[in-house]
């Protein structure tokens, strides 16, 4: 199985991964900020996935709320939102993607979570 995963930290709060896996390549951003402008403002925690390849990717991932399988088509985003009144944790979660059900493969990226 051919798998790639390129990480980048954009700034402190913002994660950028790129995986290339099940003949899926997707681009994977979380990120979290204050929502809102008091020091006891919850933590928003968001979750993009870009589809940057040439075809339907399945993807699911029961940390980020994607519990059953979600067609992401060439150049869409699949988005989550989540609040915290917890800091944010970035942890290492399961994602499975592929071109088709029989095809899906699991691995894990870095994403910012409630603790």
């Amino acid at each position: 199985t051919l798998l790639g995963i390129l990480m980048v930290k954009i700034r402190s709060s913002e994660r950028l991964t790129t995986v290339s896996s099940a003949g899926c390549d997707l681009q994977v951003i979380s990120l979290y900020d204050r929502y809102g402008e008091d020091f006891n403002s919850p933590w928003r925690i968001k979750q993009r996935v870009f589809n940057v390849g040439s075809q339907d990717c399945l993807f699911r991932s029961e940390k980020i709320n994607v519990v059953n399988l979600s067609t992401i088509k060439p150049g869409e985003v699949l988005e989550r939102e989540k609040l915290s009144q917890d800091a944010p944790k970035l942890l290492d979660v399961e994602i499975s993607v592929g071109v088709g059900s029989s095809s899906l493969r699991t691995t894990t990226v870095p994403l910012y979570v409630k603790p």
